[in-house]
């Protein structure tokens, strides 16, 4: 998944990578005011679109959002919005289950050092 919003890199393209193409930085723009919130909301635009593509339950997310940011009456609201914005835009735009699923023989990644 990418921001595709931007191009991608012509480098980047492969034949053995399937890439989701979500243009969070376009969703967030048209949907929030200040700056700062369109950059930190672009991430959990992006969970949205996970969420979705992986059908894990959206309940469960959006519930873990309100828990985490309860503090605040305002961040709730606005992850909340940008949740559903990746959610919808993947709904929209692909047909879930994905028709691939990630490879690889379950293991970690080492680091490398």
């Amino acid at each position: 998944m990418y921001d595709s919003t931007w191009p991608l890199a012509p480098e980047l393209v492969r034949a053995d990578v399937s890439f989701l193409r979500v243009p969070l930085t376009k969703l967030c723009v048209d949907n929030f005011q200040e700056s700062r919130e369109r950059i930190l909301m672009k991430n959990i635009c992006c969970a949205g679109a996970l969420v979705r593509s992986s059908q894990i339950d959206l309940r469960i997310v959006s519930d873990l959002l309100d828990e985490t940011f309860q503090r605040n009456a305002r961040l709730p609201r606005v992850n909340q919005l940008a949740l559903r914005l990746g959610y919808e835009y993947t709904r929209e735009h692909f047909d879930c289950p994905l028709p691939f699923r990630p490879r690889g023989d379950g293991r970690q990644c080492a680091t490398r050092s």
